[in-house]
């Protein structure tokens, strides 16, 4: 599940994958502002399709937190072609 996740950041932010570990900070190593987090929230809900409160997105301080939290909340299977899905689109 990390690596799916690290793979959504890195593209999110357009960062390579290599600088994200459990252990990165959002904000403070990935430079991450709001408005970023909120497009990366709606992305990860499109995905793994979930919800993703407010409140829970300003929870998220590690990479590690936004794992436990889809883990925790995901039942399905994951579709490959939606990632690619959600790339086109941000095109």
């Amino acid at each position: 599940m990390f690596n799916k996740i690290k793979k959504i950041i890195a593209e999110q932010l357009s960062i390579s994958e290599d600088i994200i570990t459990l252990e990165t900070k959002l904000k403070e190593d990935l430079g991450m502002d709001s408005i970023d987090a909120v497009n990366l929230a709606i992305q990860l809900e499109k995905i793994f399709d979930i919800k993703i409160s407010d409140e829970q997105l300003q929870q998220f301080k590690l990479v590690k937190d936004i794992t436990v939290y889809i883990e925790s909340n995901f039942s399905g299977c994951l579709d490959e072609n939606k990632i690619v899905e959600s790339k086109k689109n941000r095109s």
